[in-house]
């Protein structure tokens, strides 16, 4: 994304470097136990594990003996030895915070409820506090100097054993960290996990913010099934046992793919076992690097007596590979009724580089499976050039697809799969949109579509004027030699005149009139109002901004708007940006030796990939789009383009069907692939402008925008005379993009205020059943 720079004489349009975002710093492990479990996750983040009870006399669980969650609280009564402990992953942050409420009655001398902590799970612990006495209070501590990936806390009683009428209640207990991985700015490298909290029955659970490779596999000869046999599911947990009799083993396994690992991996669950269990009993813990054709036993479950409730952590860093596999399996025993092991809470935590699944953000899955991947398309760049990578040259079948390489710096034609591009910028720009994954990296939006590159910026991202439009007058002129359907324009500069006026945006005006579909980056300047650039002004071109899905590319409820996009309406009254597509931490391929690489070396995704953020990676994700909807309806013109995907895009809503974002952030709202490819919507955008008059001179436009001084809200006059300033919703059929003849009546400035009367807050929900929620996250410009 750009920015203007004015000099005598010349104008330049220079890419600044890519954005970095993270989600929101502050982050908790929180039990408020108003629930009687021990498995509550009151906080933003899961514990690791659940309260484990230590009972020398037979644990009950939460329910029951001496230590249980009663009326809202965690509660000792009658203890003698008894204690409870739980774990987190701190790993990463900077620091912590330990706090909870407590309080203590008729507690003797000597007697007292001991708070203790480890940074090495149960091996060692530490005294940080102790409660006596008949007092109660709230307090907090610093425990930045035990933060690990399996920080445990625990409260244990000391001294002489309880007697009766001796009680000891914890409540509120919250960690409170800030996640360092997720939002430096520095990296990707965050934490990652599989999970499977078994609250369906089924074996395909997903819980955590990644999916596992597949569904358990039940090794089980009494039965295959969910819910019968010696493997099974119940009570909302995995079940094994050995009754009757089968001398085979009972086990299940599961694979994850850990191939993006880049330190640690463990395995954590929590486990209980029926009343009969004895040492006769155990269960084999094991993993396997190779997809289960051998197993290692990484851990022994036996010397259990009775029912208890336990939690167990391995380190499986030595394991983890693409098929990696897990594995419980009965290794001796539990050949009686009353004998069984159940697990739950099974969890798989790494540490990876993040890289957003935007092809999946935007549902283009089911269209490369339908044959729908850009097969006769081409799209035109306009950026710093080519890198020449297997998975860029060739189309899906390993045809050459670069069409062309223009060089609009020196007006020469290069060899099509020069390397041109010292900047990386473009290259980036090309992998998102054509990636082939013939070379086991990642898929483009659009495949097998043909490309031809069009160089207008130098190694430092600094293009003038005079270049860029050099560079879209030659597609313009040579669309029909090399079938330019789509012209990706991944830059932005701030406007210097009314739309009309600017010699770029007219080169960008004459690019649509000719019938190519131009796509422009909205800009990273965001979240200020009016701060839509030059050429994603143009009122007639799509124009896209940028959304972050918070790291969990399978869980749309925490999706975002990226705070740095840049935000409508324009000068001339536009809703601006049309759309937002996926544009935070994208993995596309760059050469090792381009400014962005050698600038970002911490981004390196794998796979000559480099996870780069902004609404320039918006636009290619969009212009990938474009190419589907063009292969699959080929005689489209580029407004039929346009509204058919605002038609369908999504728009964050609330639960209550009011825009979450403003349609000034979001426009018409999230590109879906799918859904646009397979419309028949027609004559919804454009209507009431003109680009023959208006590029004649004849004529230029408004849109539909108002600003009421009075609540410094900007907002549009719907049909009925009702202003919309974030409730009004693509769906109603009503064109944002339509215009009124320009007059030299009511124009925008900068300086007035913006609000668009929205107040941020969480858990907003799609239109069609996705949310996003926490609408501001941080960013560096």
């Amino acid at each position: 994304i750009a920015a203007l720079e004015r000099r005598p004489g010349i104008r330049r349009v220079v890419e600044n470097r890519p954005v970095q975002i993270g989600k929101l710093a502050m982050e908790t492990f929180r039990d408020q136990f108003d629930t009687v479990a021990y498995s509550n996750n009151d906080g933003t983040v899961d514990w690791n594990s659940s309260w484990v009870e230590y009972d020398p006399y037979g644990g009950y669980g939460a329910s029951g003996g001496w230590v249980y969650v009663y009326d809202g609280m965690l509660t000792f009564d009658y203890a003698w030895d008894e204690a409870v402990s739980r774990s987190f992953n701190l790993a990463g942050a900077p620091d912590a915070t330990l706090s909870l409420d407590w309080q203590t009655y008729g507690l003797d001398n000597g007697e007292a409820l001991s708070l203790l902590i480890s940074k090495n799970g149960n091996t060692s612990f530490v005294e940080l506090d102790s409660f006596g006495g008949s007092d109660s209070g709230t307090t907090s501590y610093d425990i930045s100097d035990y933060m690990s990936s399996n920080t445990t806390i625990k409260f244990a009683n000391v001294g002489a054993y309880w007697e009766s009428g001796e009680y000891a209640y914890i409540d509120n207990v919250q960690i409170a960290f800030e996640d360092e991985n997720a939002s430096s700015q520095s990296n990707n490298i965050i934490e990652m996990d599989v999970r499977d909290k078994f609250n369906a029955v089924a074996y395909d659970n997903n819980d955590g913010s990644m999916q596992w490779a597949g569904g358990w596999i039940e090794n089980d000869a009494a039965g295959m099934g969910l819910t019968i046999g010696n493997a099974l599911i119940t009570n909302g947990a995995l079940q094994l046992d050995n009754y009757p009799l089968t001398y085979t083993g009972p086990s299940f396994a599961r694979a994850v793919d850990l191939s993006g690992s880049v330190s640690t991996a463990s395995l954590s669950f929590d486990y209980t076992t029926g009343s009969g269990v004895n040492h006769s009993d155990q269960i084999s813990v094991e993993v396997s690097i190779n997809g289960g054709a051998t197993y290692t036993t990484i851990g022994t479950l036996e010397d259990i007596y009775g029912d208890v409730s336990r939690t167990g952590i391995y380190d499986i860093t030595p394991y983890a590979s693409a098929d990696t596999m897990i594995r419980f399996r009965v290794s001796e025993g539990y050949n009686n009724y009353n004998k069984y092991f159940r697990v739950d809470n099974v969890r798989v935590a790494y540490t990876g580089v993040y890289d957003a699944d935007y092809v999946a953000l935007v549902d283009a899955e089911a269209l490369h499976e339908n044959g729908i991947n850009g097969t006769g398309i081409t799209v035109a760049v306009v950026d710093t050039g080519y890198w020449s990578h297997p998975e860029i040259d060739n189309n899906v079948n390993g045809n050459l697809r670069v069409l062309a390489q223009y060089n609009a710096i020196s007006g020469q034609l290069e060899n099509p799969t020069a390397n041109t591009d010292d900047s990386g910028h473009g290259s980036h720009l090309n992998s998102l949109i054509l990636n082939n994954n013939t070379e086991g990296g990642r898929s483009g939006i659009a495949p097998n579509a043909n490309l031809v590159s069009v160089k207008a910026f130098d190694m430092n991202g600094v293009g003038s004027y005079a270049d860029i439009i050099s560079g879209i007058d030659w597609a313009v002129t040579n669309k029909d030699a090399y079938d330019i359907r789509v012209l990706n324009l991944s830059f932005s500069t701030t406007p210097q005149s009314y739309y009309w006026d600017d010699p770029l945006n007219q080169a960008v005006m004459r690019a649509w009139q000719a019938g190519i579909v131009v796509v422009a980056a909205a800009g990273n300047i965001g979240p200020d109002a009016m701060s839509v650039g030059v050429p994603g002004n143009v009122p007639y071109v799509i124009t896209a901004g940028a959304q972050f899905d918070s790291f969990t590319p399978h869980d749309q409820t925490d999706d975002m708007l990226a705070s740095f996009s840049s935000v409508g309406p324009t000068v001339e009254g536009f809703v601006k940006p049309d759309l937002v597509a996926p544009g935070a931490h994208l993995s596309g391929v760059i050469s090792p030796d381009s400014q962005i690489a050698l600038l970002n070396s911490d981004k390196y995704a794998g796979h000559d990939g480099y996870t780069v953020s902004g609404t320039s990676q918006a636009t290619a994700v969009t212009s990938g789009v474009v190419a589907l909807m063009l292969q699959y309806e080929p005689t489209l013109t580029p407004d039929d383009v346009k509204c058919r995907l605002l038609y369908n895009a999504r728009p964050a809503q609330e639960p209550n069907g009011s825009l979450a974002y403003s349609i000034f952030q979001q426009g018409a709202g999230l590109v879906n692939a799918y859904d646009a490819v397979y419309t028949t919507a027609a004559g919804c955008a454009n209507q009431g402008i003109n680009i023959a008059n208006d590029l004649a001179g004849i004529e230029h436009y408004g849109g539909l925008a108002n600003y009421d001084p009075n609540t410094g809200e900007y907002y549009i006059l719907g049909i009925d005379g009702y202003a919309w300033s974030d409730g009004y919703a693509w769906s109603d059929g009503y064109a944002w993009s339509d215009g009124y003849a320009w007059s030299d009546g009511y124009a925008w400035s900068d300086g007035y205020a913006w609000s668009d009367g929205y107040a941020w807050s969480d858990d907003y929900a799609w239109s069609d059943g996705y949310a996003w929620s926490d609408a501001v996250t941080a960013a560096n410009k």
